[in-house]
């Protein structure tokens, strides 16, 4: 009796030991899961936001040459380009990065942004409701990847890269309705 507890202690002891590096290896892996889910989602949104800024830029541009008595499409020999085609090709680029029906909310923002176009200085307007829209969705992933590297064991500098994207993403909304507003 004395030799099968020496031999079953060891034996317990090692089972509970690797059940344990078991579940942390689970917790690790699904917090991985999670982290790549989440940086997928942030580059998902950011590349979506900066085409949905183009598509703004050119759809203020056409509105603009309107509001002087000129149609757009005619102004590519005196510009040098056509704000009616980069208008079309940059509405193409949001398309492309946009999945119709995932985001209802969403749909119906640039759904609105496209019937109702710009609004006057000073006031957010459609394109700036589903610019917001976009990027509470990315701090949303921001704050999911920052939760996942808080459970993974040497993320700190993956961690403090996520605090960086957040500034950056907006530093970037900034910067452009700095820039449309030059405009």
């Amino acid at each position: 009796m004395a030799l099968l507890v020496v031999v079953l202690v060891p034996l317990v002891g090692f089972a509970a030991t690797a059940a344990s590096s078991a579940r942390q290896a689970n917790r690790t892996a699904t917090a991985a899961d999670e982290l790549r889910s989440a940086a997928s989602s942030v580059a998902t949104f950011t590349s979506l936001q900066a085409a949905l800024y183009v598509e703004h830029f050119w759809a203020g541009a056409s509105d603009a040459i309107r509001q002087l008595g000129v149609d757009p499409s005619a102004m590519g020999p005196v510009l040098g380009y056509e704000p009616t085609a980069e208008l079309t090709a940059a509405r193409r680029q949001v398309d492309e990065r946009v999945e119709t029906g995932v985001d209802p909310q969403l749909d119906a923002l640039l759904a609105e942004a496209r019937t109702d176009g710009i609004s006057p200085r000073g006031q957010r307007g459609p394109y700036g409701q589903a610019e917001r829209h976009i990027d509470d969705q990315i701090h949303t992933a921001l704050d999911q990847l920052n939760d996942a590297t808080s459970r993974i064991a040497g993320t700190v500098d993956l961690s403090q890269a996520a605090g960086v994207l957040v500034a950056t993403v907006d530093v970037r909304r900034q910067v452009f309705l700095l820039t449309a507003n030059l405009f």
